[in-house]
């Protein structure tokens, strides 16, 4: 571009609107300011919410890829570019450029003396300009490849969700590949495997496959990272894929998906009409497959760390904040009546002052088992002090409530222990959510003053 003559705005228009390439377009506006004299000129576009240069002139470093802060249109605040300092105030402005309204980049330029009035005014309407054509030419277009890659590292590093870091490889993997459907199977113990997630419209065919044609898929990129068809499927035999060949599939990518040494499932891509266009769309497919198993990885580490901070270390029970969290989420739940039951040791102070620690403890692991073995597996059991246990349990009624009651009485006693239990309901106007564990604490202290060893129920007494 820079040996055009578009010193003139009539003769930058008139070539403006010839060209139909939207980065093009963008070199131009930075021919067109050098030929006013200004040695520093670039174009930044909004491609998958960050910042990208897609034309610069006079630069020898370039900085790329901020975010939008707060729909920040100047290039030069330090939440936008980090190379910003004192000296630059003063000698560098930008210009939004705006696509049907919506702000979609920025023109930069940089001055070796201050910026004025005249140069700002033009640079506006040169973005206008430049805003206008982008829309004519339908705007930037999508990225893909390498770029495509490039834009979803950043979500795949911050992702913590596994669900969602596999429904993102499987949009991006179809993205890259021109194949329209893909599938996520996850290896499971024992050299099972299970289809996690899957999308597009053989999605259905992909589901389906037995466990047979898994488990052979799966062999293929044991060794190797990758396999994938060319040429004709249905004219070669291969194991495996006659199934796939059957149902109408004609294009197939399979990619290991694998983190730190362990192999966590493998990632399928296919369609029935479209064919790979050449094997740099495999090997971008292995880079999404490292991306998506480090999430993977990622998601699961953080939940087994977040398990552990939520349990209490002795017992593995919840502990008293997860408790506290739990009386929180049923409150805001009303549609499912809560039994809480709270449950305290007999005697437990003696056990530890006469037997020591070590048997005190051994008493706390026996109630905890008991515990768990007298519940289903969705109720909640929770250590909330030395010796006190609280559960958290769905019911149908009053004479349900009280069974369960019973159940926990009884399963204890057959650990070995004793203990006084107090039971109350939580109620959809409860003024905040602890009242209902107010309410079965003096259920149990009714259960430890009439003897101990004992169920009450805050319905037998009166308490609301």
């Amino acid at each position: 571009m820079a040996d055009l003559d578009i010193w003139d705005r009539q003769a930058f228009e008139a070539r403006l609107v010839e060209i139909d390439d939207v980065e093009v377009c963008a070199e131009l506006c930075c021919a067109y300011f050098v030929a006013q004299g200004y040695q520093r000129v670039s174009v930044y576009l909004l491609r998958s919410g960050l910042l990208r240069r897609v034309a610069s002139v006079g630069y020898w470093q370039v900085f790329d890829g901020f975010p939008l802060v707060e729909d920040t249109l100047d290039l030069t605040r330090s939440e936008a570019r980090r190379d910003a300092s004192e000296w630059w105030q003063g000698r560098e402005t930008s210009s939004p450029i705006f696509a049907d309204g919506e702000f979609i980049g920025a023109l930069d330029v940089e001055a070796e003396g201050s910026i004025d009035a005249a140069l700002r005014n033009e640079m506006s309407e040169v973005g206008k300009l430049l805003g206008l054509r982008v829309t004519e030419l339908g705007g930037l277009k999508d990225p893909s490849g390498w770029k495509l890659l490039a834009d979803n590292a950043p979500i795949f590093a911050n992702t913590v969700n596994e669900p969602r870091a596999i429904r993102n490889a499987l949009e991006v993997a179809t993205a890259l590949t021109g194949l329209d459907s893909a599938m996520f199977v996850a290896d499971l113990p024992g050299g099972a495997f299970t289809p996690a997630d899957s999308m597009g419209p053989t999605s259905n065919l992909l589901t389906a496959l037995p466990m047979e044609t898994l488990a052979v898929l799966s062999s293929w990129v044991q060794g190797p990272r990758s396999c994938y068809t060319v040429g004709d499927p249905t004219a070669i035999g291969s194991e495996g894929y006659e199934v796939l060949a059957d149902a109408g599939l004609s294009s197939l990518a399979v990619s290991a998906v694998d983190a730190a040494d362990s192999r966590l499932g493998f990632l399928l891509v296919g369609s029935t009409t479209a064919e790979l266009n050449d094997h740099h769309q495999v090997e971008q497919l292995e880079v999404l497959a490292a991306l998506l198993g480090s999430a993977i990885r990622n998601s699961r580490h953080l939940g087994e760390l977040l398990s552990q901070t939520r349990r209490d270390p002795l017992t593995g029970l919840g502990h008293s904040q997860a408790f506290d969290e739990k009386l929180s989420s049923i409150r805001h739940n009303q549609e499912t009546l809560n039994a809480v039951f709270m449950i305290d040791i007999d005697h437990f102070k003696l056990v530890n002052d006469t037997l020591g620690h070590d048997e005190g403890d051994r008493q706390l692991k026996a109630v905890a088992a008991g515990l768990r073995s007298a519940l289903r597996d969705d109720d909640s059991v929770f250590r909330i002090g030395g010796d006190e246990f609280a559960v958290v349990v769905p019911v149908d009624d009053e004479l349900q409530a009280r069974a369960i009651g019973e159940r926990i009485m009884q399963a204890v006693t057959e650990s070995g222990q004793k203990v006084s239990v107090g039971g109350a309901f939580a109620f959809s106007d409860d003024i905040g959510h602890r009242d209902v564990f107010v309410r079965a604490d003096e259920a149990l202290y009714l259960a430890k003053r009439r003897g101990r060893n004992q169920l009450v129920m805050t319905e037998e007494i009166g308490i609301n």
